[in-house]
């Protein structure tokens, strides 16, 4: 197989642009400057999220549609995340849940895409739903 990085430049399946603009998306979440000091324990799981993004561009090339079903609900997620964690980094008020929140969206990438490399944590969509619910009430 091709490193993630190799299969995202050149050549672009148009059937997989949005999976590929999706994983663009994903990796700058991951990778940008002060990332290894922000990801901390987590950074152990790196090179399982890059497994997991190899198997979901085999998957999406069998069933895009299926990916791009899966990645709207993570994107949502994200998105939600992105606009409350936002104004709380600027005033210095994240809380370890919320950061662990993105965490767990990672993971629930793993699970969805390629469930058989396992995740740290379980998790589920409801899952993910519920310890939502639980931050925005606090």
């Amino acid at each position: 197989r091709q490193p993630v990085v190799t299969q995202l430049k050149g050549k672009i399946d148009l059937a997989l642009a949005m999976t590929l603009k999706d994983i663009e998306a994903q990796l700058a979440q991951l990778f940008y400057p002060g990332f290894i000091w922000d990801a901390g324990e987590h950074l152990q799981d790196y090179p399982r999220y890059m497994q997991a993004i190899d198997f979901r561009l085999e998957k999406a090339r069998r069933d895009r549609f299926k990916d791009q079903q899966l990645a709207q609900t993570l994107r949502a997620s994200m998105e939600k995340w992105q606009a409350r964690y936002q104004p709380l980094k600027e005033a210095g008020q994240v809380t370890p849940a919320l950061w662990q929140y993105r965490w767990l969206i990672e993971e629930l990438r793993v699970s969805l895409f390629a469930q058989q490399l396992g995740t740290r944590v379980k998790v589920s969509e409801r899952r993910l739903e519920d310890t939502w619910q639980q931050l925005i009430s606090h």
